[in-house]
């Protein structure tokens, strides 16, 4: 019987053993590495006054649903400072929602805003909801969640206590940490890539996955992809990691033995046979996700395509263009809109204010427009290199920090926690395309665990890290594509994200090969050597 850390482990006869001291003692120190992580992320947060991120206008699109208006005075600009009450308001027809149309706005950060609201209640804060409250509640969720990662990763407890204070450090930092005390919907899906990161391990370190480490995987997965529509870039990567593995009954190959043990041939109908039954929990939670992500971004305003699909034209593909016009063309839209490049949607200027715009989210939807780059994918290159350029700036520079109690000018940007930043400027600042490279160091590293890892926790940690490579590389081609320069640092956040948190895994993945190669070196005693002539 195999012995795992943690809880009871069933037997075959159904019986259950009592948790080892050491396991209890894991379970200690991880009780407090999530108490110490989520204090910490709170000292963060509020202590020296508390600190967030002022409201671009997409917090009001989706804190309206729950009938709520920010605390700003009238006629006043929401963008300069945080305004963390929200007060409870009606509103009417198309003030509400997507600008202009009245479409509702939906995103897993919602729930956590009702826990945030009914915790604002109970602290009894004024207005309908603080935002000091929602911080609260991602302070709850990334203790948890520290706690978890440290119980998963393998080596000595100095080794996770130290894995989990980088990754501390990438959620604290000031690119990162205002959005848990802000109306933005990238809160949800920075906690949901932590989920896919916790319950990837679990998944993948199981010695026997089975339905029962599929469905927190995909859960975490559907969690995240219904944050923002960006983000079901993760359908892409999450479905083949949940491939990988069988998750019912014998392997393959054990299956296949049986067939030729018995005389029979194998085919590669047989094969194929064999793999999808072994699989075929993975594949239901395939089907569930897709079916799900098709329903949510079916259910997104439809002037949410409008818009993005103009950003797409308008502000990345036109202005970067060799031959506008034959862009132009080839997307079936009017010549005269070549006048319109670079120009935002809500300007005077907008091609949206013509009348030859009806039809222009058909004509220009995207896979339109990723096909235009397909026949020309040399124009590739020059995205990628806009596209790095935006990640080496990390941190929004347009989204300010302090609440107008904090006394500070408009326009401040806090910076408490700014190591990774500091680092990250100081690296990739000058050279966007380093992080191109360094991304690709890691993943090497990581493929290099998963390949020769000692046993199958290790092997865990390069399998997920490859994991948040690969997402990170699809979510970011999902932002160029989409909408480009538009907004560019600001949904870069995730993509930004799991590259700090693959470069953490690398550097993990990297002390663990390390290790095995010392224990592969060093000479043996002798009675080791007796035990190994035997």
């Amino acid at each position: 019987m195999s012995r795992h850390r943690g809880g009871d482990v069933p037997t075959g006869s159904g019986r259950h053993h009592r948790p080892r001291p050491a396991d209890r003692l894991n379970l200690a120190f991880a009780t407090v590495v999530g108490l110490l992580s989520g204090g910490f992320l709170a000292v963060r947060l509020f202590v020296g006054g508390a600190i967030g991120m002022s409201d671009q206008g997409d917090g009001v699109r989706l804190l309206c649903s729950l009938g709520l208006r920010q605390g700003n005075p009238f006629n006043s600009a929401t963008t300069d400072y945080v305004y963390l009450t929200w007060y409870r308001h009606q509103w009417y027809g198309e003030t509400c929602g997507s600008a202009g149309s009245g479409e509702s706005y939906d995103s897993s950060q919602l729930w956590l805003l009702h826990v945030a609201r009914w915790l604002t209640s109970t602290l009894s804060w004024s207005g309908g909801l603080d935002l000091r409250a929602l911080g609260i509640v991602f302070c709850v969720l990334v203790a948890v969640a520290m706690g978890v990662l440290f119980f998963l990763l393998p080596g000595s407890r100095l080794a996770r206590a130290l894995g989990v204070a980088a990754v501390m450090l990438v959620i604290s930092d000031g690119a990162f940490a205002g959005y848990f005390v802000s109306a933005y919907s990238e809160p949800a899906a920075l906690v949901g890539v932590l989920a896919i990161l916790l319950t990837g391990l679990i998944f993948w370190r199981s010695p026997k996955p089975s339905w029962r480490t599929v469905i927190p995987l995909g859960l975490a997965c559907l969690f995240t992809i219904t944050a923002k529509t960006q983000a079901a870039s993760f359908l892409l990567t999450v479905i083949p990691f949940l491939l990988l593995r069988p998750t019912w009954g014998a392997p393959i190959h054990i299956r296949l033995d049986h067939r030729r043990a018995e005389g029979r041939q194998v085919n590669f109908r047989h094969r194929f046979t064999a793999a999808t039954a072994s699989r075929w929990p993975a594949l239901v939670a395939a089907l569930v996700l897709v079916t799900a992500t098709a329903a949510y971004l079916q259910a997104q305003p439809d002037r949410f395509r409008v818009q993005n699909s103009y950003a797409a034209v308008f502000l990345e593909m036109l202005p970067h263009s060799p031959n506008p016009q034959q862009d132009l063309a080839h997307l079936g839209l009017d010549p005269a809109f070549i006048a319109s490049s670079g120009v935002p949607i809500n300007a005077p200027e907008s091609a949206a204010r013509q009348l030859s715009f009806s039809g222009f989210e058909q004509k220009a939807s995207p896979v339109q427009t990723t096909g235009i780059y397909l026949r020309q994918p040399l124009r590739l290159n020059g995205m990628l290199e806009r596209g790095l350029a935006g990640m080496g700036v990390l941190r929004a520079d347009y989204i300010f920090s302090y609440p107008p109690s904090a006394g500070l000018p408009p326009s401040s940007q806090e910076c408490r926690v700014c190591l990774l930043q500091g680092t990250w400027k100081f690296l990739f600042g000058g050279s966007g395309s380093l992080i191109l490279f360094t991304t690709l160091a890691a993943m090497g590293i990581c493929a290099r665990l998963l390949l020769v890892g000692i046993d199958q926790q290790h092997r865990a940690i390069g399998a997920v890290g490859l994991l948040l490579a690969f997402s990170s590389m699809v979510q970011f081609w999902v932002v160029m594509l989409t909408e480009g320069a538009s907004d560019l640092i600001k949904h870069l956040v995730l993509t930004n994200f799991m590259t700090a948190l693959l470069m953490v895994m690398a550097g993990y993945a990297f002390s663990l090969l390390r290790l095995a190669k010392k224990d592969r070196d060093r000479p043996l005693d002798g009675a080791s050597q007796s035990l190994a002539r035997l």
